[in-house]
């Protein structure tokens, strides 16, 4: 099986290197303002599920997920898969909450995020198949998200990572200059007539501060993880909060990524 592997150098200095953000890298304003933070993550087995992690306002306790086909563009044939949720409040459960972040201006905030954390598996899916999937929060739908499930026999995948986003002020945004370089990944890819890209993976520290919620909503309010599946290894500031204290919990409540890790690794 031949797997086409585009290294992409994103370990941005943004101090050095200002450049503006990637049109193309925020997505438009949904339906619903309730849904945030959607990414999809492989499965145990990709070829046939895929998992998808969301989070949502407190009290929209029946969303669920919506798919189908991309071929398929009337939604007729769509099934609906619901999940679990976990809520985290405003208490000591809920990691985010009132920890020290910045905001957009890069001023010095305590966040009080809360919200329900998603987690629903789409599972007896065809391999080597384009999905298109929508999140409904009980009565209005998100925006339409894409991915591909394994199985091809051969694929291209980008890897990415260490681009530490920070606030969308700083030195031109770190995540814009990130996509812009995933972008021309995916477009060189096009231009060489490889195998379609599939899957982004990062290599970690794809945010400055774990703790810091908006840094990880930067990230997942960009083209490429509305359109590849994606996974990330967890880097020391993917776990770091501003005293440099290091928990897991941001990465894990970020994703839905399945427990079959290398040996006794979940």
């Amino acid at each position: 099986m031949k797997r086409m592997v585009i290294l992409v150098l994103a370990f941005v200095l943004c101090f050095t290197f200002v450049f503006a953000a990637h049109e193309g890298s925020i997505k438009t304003t949904a339906a619903t303002s309730a849904i945030t933070m959607i990414v999809t993550n492989p499965a145990e087995d990709a070829s046939h599920a895929m998992n998808i992690n969301f989070h949502a306002a407190l009290g929209y306790t029946n969303c669920y997920v919506q798919y189908t086909t991309v071929d398929d563009t009337a939604w007729a044939n769509a099934q609906i898969q619901t999940g679990s949720y976990v809520t985290y409040g405003a208490n000591s459960s809920n990691p985010f909450y009132n920890q020290s972040a910045k905001n957009d201006a890069g001023t010095n905030i305590t966040q009080t995020v809360t919200f329900l954390d998603y987690s629903v598996t789409l599972s007896a899916l065809m391999p080597a198949t384009h999905y298109m999937y929508r999140i409904c929060d009980g009565t209005n739908f998100t925006e339409t998200y894409r991915f591909k499930t394994a199985g091809a026999e051969e694929w291209s995948f980008v890897v990415t990572g260490d681009f530490h986003e920070y606030y969308k002020t700083y030195g031109g945004q770190r995540i814009g200059n990130a996509t812009k370089a995933i972008n021309a990944a995916i477009s060189l890819a096009k231009q060489n007539a490889w195998a379609d890209v599939e899957h982004i993976v990062g290599i970690g520290d794809i945010v400055a501060w774990g703790v810091d919620y908006g840094q990880w909503k930067n990230v997942y309010d960009t083209n490429w993880i509305k359109n590849y599946s994606f996974a990330n290894t967890l880097g020391n500031h993917d776990a770091m909060d501003r005293n440099s204290v290091h928990i897991n919990n941001y990465n894990i409540i970020c994703n839905n990524y399945p427990l079959n890790g290398y040996g006794n690794q979940i």
